[in-house]
């Protein structure tokens, strides 16, 4: 395992508290032949930065969003869950496999009585 971060002080924070191997940069941790899985935790603005030629073809994608519910309670019926932040997750899905989904199953969840679906 390791870890790479632009911030030097986080990395290796993160690095001596996990007890891993710290890389000057996402280059170099793709480089190791010692790993099998990444997972690209960024911000929104650096998202364009990465790749995902480079990652190797996926097996597996999930993705989780897990939010606060005062945004759920903002929201109210204005919008749907899945319209304001799934989107994103559908689209950095689609980019990362390199290819369009053809099937999806969604469930809904309401326990807030706000007009919308508290979770998807």
């Amino acid at each position: 395992m390791a870890i790479a971060d632009p911030d030097e002080r986080t990395a290796k924070s993160v690095a001596d508290e996990l007890g891993v191997a710290r890389c000057r940069d996402s280059a170099s941790l793709l480089e190791r032949d010692d790993i099998d899985a990444v997972s690209i935790v960024t911000p929104d603005r650096l998202q364009a930065a990465a790749h995902p030629d480079r990652l190797g073809e996926p097996i597996h994608l999930r993705a989780e969003r897990n939010t606060v519910r005062s945004l759920a309670e903002r929201i109210g019926a204005d919008s749907s869950i899945l319209h304001y932040l799934g989107v994103h997750d559908i689209d950095m899905m689609q980019w990362v496999a390199r290819s369009p989904i053809t099937r999806v199953y969604a469930q809904k969840v309401s326990k807030l009585s706000n007009g919308n679906e508290d979770a998807l």
